[in-house]
């Protein structure tokens, strides 16, 4: 399971960076999003309003594929490198997904045992029930993680 927390925090920091360098090259080149040659002084004028919304919105989007992805991930990467991932044991107490076969990513939330704090976490694996007493390792700041013990 720790290869699949590299796999994901990894690709997610590549993803981000792909996409900035798309749009940096985009940026360098002066291309247009709309490809489309305008027939009239009108709808030229709308494609050029059209233009500075899309640059907008892509520029907003690489922000947003920073704040959302990649940092986090970038602040994951000393735990995963050190192996030093924080562990929680509790009851599930919201968000499970018993009886499913197949392996996916689902969000529960865990009452710790020591602390009784409520910690939400997303793990990859077929499901659990509520107040299943399980224990996790996870990322600290994605929130990812693998469930090790279930009593």
């Amino acid at each position: 399971m720790m290869s699949y927390l590299i796999i994901r925090t990894v690709g997610f920091i590549l993803l981000t960076v792909i996409v900035t360098f798309m749009w940096i090259g985009h940026k360098k080149k002066h291309t247009l999003f709309i490809k489309v040659i305008p027939t009239s002084e009108n709808q030229k004028k709308r494609y050029k309003k059209w233009e500075k919304r899309l640059d907008v919105m892509s520029f907003i989007g690489v922000l947003i594929c920073w704040g959302v992805l990649a940092i986090p991930c970038f602040l994951d990467l000393p735990y995963l490198v050190k192996g030093d991932l924080r562990e929680v044991s509790g009851l599930v107490i919201s968000g499970a997904m018993a009886g499913e076969k197949k392996d996916s990513l689902r969000s529960i939330y865990v009452q710790d045992d020591s602390s009784k704090e409520k910690v939400y976490l997303k793990v990859y694996d077929k499901g659990v029930d509520l107040g299943e007493q399980i224990k996790v390792r996870y990322l600290p700041n994605t929130k990812v993680g693998y469930i090790i013990e279930r009593e």
